[in-house]
């Protein structure tokens, strides 16, 4: 089975609204009400379609330090690196 360019440009374009969509959140998360906008982020991280999207568990790490909530933070950017330090780096000693 051959894949159709139209069939592959429409697959593109979708992911690009869901990184697009993604970006907004993290936007309104910084602008509006913040339990809706964690409501929405537990959504769609529970949406098995994208929620291991990298670039969704990298905005819902952020949102979760600006929280303060380290614990879903950490939960979230488990892959290792970066972010974690990150993370640990704003956490109190007292609460390790």
């Amino acid at each position: 089975m051959r894949l159709k360019q139209e069939d592959c440009e429409a697959e593109v374009d979708k992911l690009k609204r869901r990184e697009a969509e993604i970006s907004s959140l993290y936007a309104t998360s910084l602008s509006k009400v913040q339990e809706m906008t964690i409501s929405s982020l537990q959504e769609r991280l529970g949406d098995p379609a994208i929620g291991n999207n990298p670039i969704l568990r990298l905005i819902a790490g952020i949102i979760f330090m600006h929280e303060q909530d380290y614990n879903e933070a950490l939960k979230r950017t488990n892959e290792g690196g970066t972010m974690d330090l990150s993370v640990f780096s704003r956490i109190d000693h007292e609460n390790l």
